[in-house]
């Protein structure tokens, strides 16, 4: 069942949509699904549906409640859907605009504290989610975000995975392998190839954090796999390397958030 549901923030409404597994009556584990640049639409709903019907309520909130909607950047002249706005994105004065507005406001640390503290007390009031750690997962921009997520909630997220996230080990102050020593939860990060946005170096960096924090991870790189692999509206969409993403995923999630 899908269903929206508006969540105070303090500074502004964010809007958050729920699924929850069509067969069963729960309770079930709560996972968060961290939208990738092009914003929350059918697509990422569509594979929220895929993770709830292997037994979760999954929340997608919409981390650019405070910039409004993405496609407003699109000139009159392309038609208003992902699709041109991933094209738009190769441009870097586009891009410019893009990461000013919307990335820096959904990926900044207290927005993000603020926004998902709101949509995890929200899932802790509902009788079908069950008690326990949280598992939080990410595309692009939202890989990024997802381990930032580990960090800020610590023991509360049990299970984080990154797939074609960028910029994840950086010399930016907010970078997400600095929160390593926080993170409790396990890991799984799945890059993609010939990504500006997560080069062999910043791997290199992720994983040495991890490894000096103990944390419990996976770091590989699928080949053949371009930034977007699993997101069936992006152009670099591949099936094969969506398929081996659910199926991490899924694995992640079994042991995570299912132990009794």
């Amino acid at each position: 069942m899908i269903s929206t549901v508006d969540l105070a923030t303090g500074d502004g409404t964010c809007r958050t949509t729920l699924v929850t597994p069509r067969l069963g009556a729960g309770p079930w584990p709560a996972a968060v699904l961290c939208i990738d640049g092009a914003g929350p639409r059918e697509v990422m709903t569509q594979m929220a549906e895929r993770l709830a019907d292997e037994g979760y309520v999954v929340a997608v909130p919409d981390l650019f409640h405070r910039a409004g909607s993405v496609l407003e950047l699109l000139p009159p002249s392309v038609p208003h859907e992902p699709r041109s706005l991933f094209g738009l994105l190769a441009q870097p004065d586009f891009m410019k605009v893009w990461r000013e507005r919307f990335y820096a406001s959904a990926t900044d640390p207290e927005h993000l504290r603020v926004d998902v503290e709101a949509v995890l007390e929200h899932l802790g009031r509902q009788a079908f989610v069950r008690p326990g750690p949280v598992g939080v997962t990410g595309y692009c921009m939202g890989g990024h975000i997802a381990l930032k997520l580990a960090a800020l909630f610590g023991e509360r997220i049990g299970a984080v995975a990154s797939f074609h996230g960028g910029m994840l080990a950086t010399d930016a102050p907010d970078s997400p392998h600095l929160g390593a020593p926080r993170i409790k939860a396990e890991v799984y990060v799945a890059c993609a190839v010939e990504d500006r946005s997560c080069t062999d170096e910043m791997k290199q960096r992720l994983i040495a954090a991890l490894q000096s924090a103990g944390v419990t991870h996976q770091v590989e790189t699928y080949p053949d796999a371009r930034h977007g692999f699993a997101v069936p509206d992006s152009p670099a969409y591949r099936p094969e390397a969506a398929e081996r993403h659910h199926r991490a995923l899924e694995a992640l999630f079994g042991r995570a958030l299912h132990r009794a």
